[in-house]
């Protein structure tokens, strides 16, 4: 299987310019950190970054000013992406209802590679 280098920021300004258009009667603060360049799926990479946006998007909707934060560390030789904002929260054991698509699709992608992916919350 040839797996292509994806370049994140570039994959994640453009969803964020889209979101940031549809959205633009709202304030967000868009906190959009160097990401780096990964081998992966770009069909299944867009999907989730997509989908984890969205739900940003959507339950920041009664804030004021949403704050929504992407960007990465390094834990060992792994990277841990993360999308976080301000918003309402979610109890754990909902998660698979609140991200549905995302986490079956980083289900399907944990099963066949070395990475790995899980929605959390804290707050």
């Amino acid at each position: 299987m040839n797996v292509p280098l994806m370049f994140l920021m570039l994959l994640v300004d453009e969803i964020v310019m889209v979101y940031a258009q549809q959205n633009k009667h709202r304030q967000i603060r868009w906190q959009v950190h160097a990401l780096p360049e990964v081998w992966g799926d770009a069909a299944m990479l867009h999907l989730v970054f997509c989908n984890l946006i969205d739900n940003a998007v959507k339950f920041t909707s009664r804030r004021p000013v949403a704050v929504i934060e992407i960007g990465h560390n390094e834990n060992n030789d792994n990277y841990v992406i993360f999308v976080k904002d301000n918003g309402i929260g979610f109890d754990m054991q909902y998660h698979d209802q609140i991200f549905g698509s995302s986490t079956a699709c980083i289900r399907r992608r944990n099963s066949r590679a070395r990475a790995s992916a899980w929605p959390t919350c804290s707050g």
